[in-house]
């Protein structure tokens, strides 16, 4: 099991990003949620989930970022999945998410 771990910074375009590296699950994703949440409320209106170093993902962790997403179009903002590789990917597609979600870079 990888431990989750969280980088926070700003790409070129301006937009808030957090790396995500490891694995979100049961355990993992309230940080995540927390983490989300905190830059949503102090007023990001773009902000992008790095998922290129994701390991692995459960419904919990999925439930985290359906809600992000919930919560970042009730302020108007936009948030992008980036990076998703097989078979974190493959996941999303299965649970028709990739029609919910904005995302660049997928590994398809």
């Amino acid at each position: 099991m990888e431990p989750l771990e969280l980088d926070h910074r700003q790409d070129a375009k301006g937009r808030e990003v957090v790396a995500v590296r490891g694995e979100i699950d049961v355990a993992t994703s309230p940080a995540l949620r927390e983490e989300l949440y905190a830059i949503i409320d102090g007023g990001a209106r773009e902000l992008v989930v790095d998922l290129s170093e994701l390991g692995f993902i459960d419904s919990s962790g999925l439930g985290v970022l359906v809600a992000a997403l919930k919560h970042m179009r009730e302020r108007d903002g936009e948030l992008v999945l980036s990076g998703l590789q097989q078979p974190a990917l493959r996941v999303f597609e299965i649970t028709d998410l990739t029609t919910l979600f904005t995302i660049e870079g997928a590994d398809a």
